[in-house]
């Protein structure tokens, strides 16, 4: 039995090990049913100061980006992916939403912010519009409590003056609460218009795609998501952790029994 101990208390150890590790610098943590902080300050792409309640207390469903206007890669994919999507939506049966972008680098200005939104608008239709457009660039601090508040893990490159950041969108409900998350640079129409839906009405989506999502990472080269073989490795640990402890206890509890 002490035997029996000593090998089940190595193999939790070694899957705490396994398991756990440094949190990843760059990620897009889900955080299903969490309300944003409506008190948080910004400057419109006029240079106005607004609060997040501004928009919030509208009671419309929001797609939330977090992005920057400097960005080299993959920021312009998302936006465009976005533009994309809601061009590309049913109308008539779309209830009345919002996109709110918020600028990750505090360096970005309204004059700034004014001419990302001037370009989105440029490549969008109808539901999209100056109105239902918001630009938004702020302090490092409400940046900051934002993107933790949604599970937006990003970091600044100082050796390239760049942020190395995941890419994504965070749909909203009409009272601020986190509904769902779309992953990568392209959304479908379908899924997209769907979970406005939901939002719309206060609903709630699931978590999902999260174990895929840690095993890739955006490739800023060749513009695709790559596979990371030790994120694999770790992922597969796990897994192997877990049996080898189940055919321990299993052995050890059949050597045990009375013949």
């Amino acid at each position: 039995m002490i035997r029996f101990r000593f090998i089940l208390m190595a193999w939790t150890l070694g899957f705490a090990k396994a398991a756990s590790g440094a949190p990843d610098p760059v990620d897009f943590e889900q955080k299903i049913g969490t309300s944003v902080p409506r008190d948080l300050e910004f400057r419109n792409d006029e240079g106005r100061k607004v609060k997040l309640a501004e928009f919030l207390d509208q009671g419309k469903p929001t797609i939330l980006s977090l992005a920057y206007f400097h960005c080299k890669t993959l920021c312009p994919l998302v936006l465009d992916g976005l533009v994309k999507s809601s061009n590309d939506m049913e109308t008539t049966s779309l209830p009345p939403f919002q996109v709110i972008v918020v600028s990750i680098d505090p360096r970005d200005t309204p004059e700034d912010a004014a001419a990302r939104k001037k370009t989105l608008l440029r490549r969008a239709s109808r539901p999209l519009d100056a109105n239902s457009l918001h630009i938004l660039t702020g302090s490092e601090r409400a940046i900051q409590q934002l993107a933790d508040t949604v599970g937006f893990r990003y970091r600044f490159d100082a050796s390239t003056g760049q942020y190395q950041h995941p890419s994504g969108l965070t749909v909203l409900t009409g009272d601020g609460r986190i509904s769902r998350y779309f992953f990568g640079i392209e959304y479908q129409p379908k899924e997209l218009q769907a979970a406005l839906t939901d939002a719309s009405r206060n609903g709630l989506g699931r978590m999902l795609r999260q174990l895929v999502l840690a095993c890739y990472r955006y490739n800023a080269t060749t513009g695709t998501y790559t596979l990371e073989i030790y994120r694999i490795m770790r992922v597969f640990a796990v897994f192997l952790l877990i049996g080898g402890g189940a055919m321990v206890y299993l052995w050890e509890h059949r050597r045990l029994q009375p013949k």
